[in-house]
């Protein structure tokens, strides 16, 4: 025999050792439990992020085909809003802590999340730099909320008769 065939003989005994090694430990961890286990889990999880994925867009697409979030509704008219520093504080907290245990519920309760943090920016000193951090901290469909009760709410106070430089966020 010559060298040739020892060579071809060596890459071939190699390659059937080779894919038997696979099929061999590829069925040993498909019949692992620990391993079922783990992919029933990235299954569940990619469907649940599906789910919240489908519903945002949802979200989305009603919020695009209804009249403006916060026409004709006057966000806190049941909540006085307070005078003193020290009130005008613990209501902003409030309403904070109050959105975010809302924005935990998911999708479904965006837009009464939305309505409690416009609630606080409304009466937030600085509410651009308040606008920012929500920008970094909030979900996007919550935002786009937000930034439709602002811009609504900018166009009550116009049509009221206020200049654009007179109108504050209160």
């Amino acid at each position: 025999m010559s060298t040739r065939s020892y060579v071809v003989g060596g890459v071939a005994v190699a390659a059937v050792l080779g894919v038997g090694y696979m099929v061999y430990f590829d069925h040993k961890r498909r019949s692992d439990p620990q391993f079922r286990k783990q992919l029933r889990q990235q299954r569940n999880q990619a469907a649940r992020q599906r789910e919240a994925d489908e519903a945002a867009e949802r979200l989305r697409a009603q919020s695009r085909t209804k009249a403006p979030v916060g026409v004709g509704v006057d966000i806190g008219a049941d909540d006085p809003v307070p005078t003193s520093n020290e009130e005008r504080g613990e209501y902003f907290m409030k309403q904070l802590q109050t959105g975010e245990t809302l924005l935990a519920r998911g999708p479904s309760a965006y837009e009464e999340a939305a309505n409690h943090f416009f609630s606080a920016l409304r009466i937030y000193p600085e509410p651009m730099n308040l606008l920012m951090v929500f920008q970094q901290s909030l979900p996007e469909p919550v935002l786009n909320i937000i930034m439709e009760k602002m811009a609504a709410d900018v166009r009550a106070a116009q049509d009221a008769g206020a200049s654009v430089e007179e109108i504050e966020i209160e």
